[in-house]
């Protein structure tokens, strides 16, 4: 993809992002102010009747009574609210039940999710289940999830990861975009810097495993990093056209999970540690930050894990010895200690690994000792420092610290994120070579 100069005109990353939106056959319109167009922009994309707006308060205030005074048609706001003893909207299933409830209840022919990422998964959530169309006008910068057609939900606990149809169009304003809070410009750069590791994780399985890789959904996701290049400075200081290629970033991005058939070019083991301290949130009132700082945060220390990785002296590992250790099953009583009373919830996934035999095991540390193809999962990564100081100019926090989170909890969710799905990364394979905690320590360290 041909970089934009740093002046561009916003109209030319509309027309080279809607030509690419449209090939997977969703609408899009971005730019400056355009929600005044919102109700003829929008009749494209929905059929005719009673319209749906989803939002919670603060998103209302943001952009949903705006875009509610541009909208001519029936329109019905519903405006979702906390859990009790919660000051945010949770994307859990069980608002999913509540909204699906409510959606029947009007009998709309379509929704517009007015938000980020939890009032788009609430409302794509909900809308697939009863065949609804939807459409989607982001308020922050802040994921890159707005076309996936996938949906990220709390389901006892965890997070769960399952398919769910795309939007019909977004709708992009760059100046509400440029309006939202720091923090969520800072988590949606976090959130697109992650590509580094996330694609490294992926040729990592692919390679070890033999899991699909597609390059058609690298290329996008490097048209994405392409986009930021050099944003930082300018997101940091909350500048329009800067914000708006961020948003670019972040569709391109989305689009590539499309592409691949899974969020693994987007989301790797840097994810699941942001999820596991999502987890401990909710399981035990922890502290948490918004998804895409606490991503960042991991994603420097997972560039570290890759940098000790790349260290290994690979022809003179003991494989059948390693083998042995049983990393998957061994700690098993450990592991269900440290997840408490979500160990039910994570188990399956958790214990999946007793299933390998140990000749499995072997094959699988052979291939990496052997492999001629490392040099995939090398020309993904960023060294850790550029990530850090990258992050650091755009405003995202690059520390465990900034998020609230001590070291041992730190430590705790490098160790144990590798439980909660069933997604190859060196997570699983650090922990393979026995060198997981080690190189977790050496991680927090550099990051004190």
């Amino acid at each position: 993809m041909e970089p934009l100069s740093p002046v561009a005109h916003e109209d030319s990353l509309q027309r080279r992002l809607a030509a690419l939106v449209a090939s997977r056959g969703v609408g899009l319109q971005i730019g400056s102010d355009v929600l005044h167009a919102a109700g003829e922009i929008l009749s494209q994309w929905l059929p005719p009747g009673l319209w749906a707006l989803v939002c919670d308060s603060q998103t209302w205030r943001v952009a949903g009574k705006r875009l509610h005074q541009h909208l001519s048609g029936d329109v019905q706001v519903l405006r979702l609210s906390p859990r009790v003893g919660h000051t945010q909207v949770t994307a859990g299933n069980q608002e999913v039940s509540m909204l699906r409830s409510d959606l029947q209840q009007q009998r709309v022919s379509g929704a517009i999710a007015v938000g980020s990422g939890t009032i788009n998964d609430l409302t794509r959530a909900a809308c697939d289940e009863l065949d609804l169309p939807y459409v989607v006008v982001p308020t922050a910068p802040s994921m890159n999830g707005y076309l996936s057609a996938s949906v990220a939900l709390l389901v006892e606990g965890v997070k769960t990861t399952h398919p769910c149809r795309a939007p019909r169009g977004c709708l992009v304003d760059g100046d509400v975009l440029a309006a939202a809070p720091a923090t969520m410009r800072g988590a949606g750069y976090g959130d697109l810097r992650s590509r580094a590791t996330s694609c490294a994780d992926w040729a990592l399985s692919h390679i070890l495993t033999g899991t699909p890789f597609v390059p058609d959904a690298l290329n996008l996701v490097g048209d994405a990093d392409e986009m930021i290049e050099g944003i930082g400075p300018a997101l940091a200081r909350a500048e329009a056209p800067a914000t708006i290629r961020l948003m670019g970033g972040l569709l391109l991005s989305g689009l590539a999970m499309d592409v691949a058939g899974t969020s693994a070019p987007s989301s790797g083991a840097e994810h699941l540690v942001s999820h596991y301290l999502d987890m401990e949130h909710y399981a035990w009132g922890a502290s948490h930050d918004l998804h895409g700082r606490q991503v960042a945060v991991a994603t420097i220390t997972i560039a570290h894990l890759y940098e000790r990785l790349l260290e290994v002296d690979r022809p003179r590992l003991e494989i059948d010895k390693l083998a042995r250790q049983a990393p998957w099953s061994a700690d098993s009583d450990h592991i269900s200690q440290s997840f408490g009373p979500l160990w039910p919830a994570v188990q399956p996934t958790a214990r999946l690994g007793d299933n390998l035999s140990n000749h499995q095991i072997v094959e699988r540390l052979r291939r990496f000792a052997t492999t001629e193809h490392l040099s995939l999962v090398k020309d993904q990564l960023i060294p850790a420092s550029v990530l850090r100081r990258s992050l650091a100019e755009a405003g995202a926090p690059v520390t465990f610290a900034e998020l609230g989170v001590d070291r041992a909890r730190a430590r705790r969710a490098i160790v144990q994120a590798r439980h909660i799905r069933a997604r190859y990364t060196i997570l699983d394979l650090a922990a393979e070579l026995g060198c997981l905690e080690t190189w977790a320590d050496e991680a927090l360290e550099l990051s004190a």
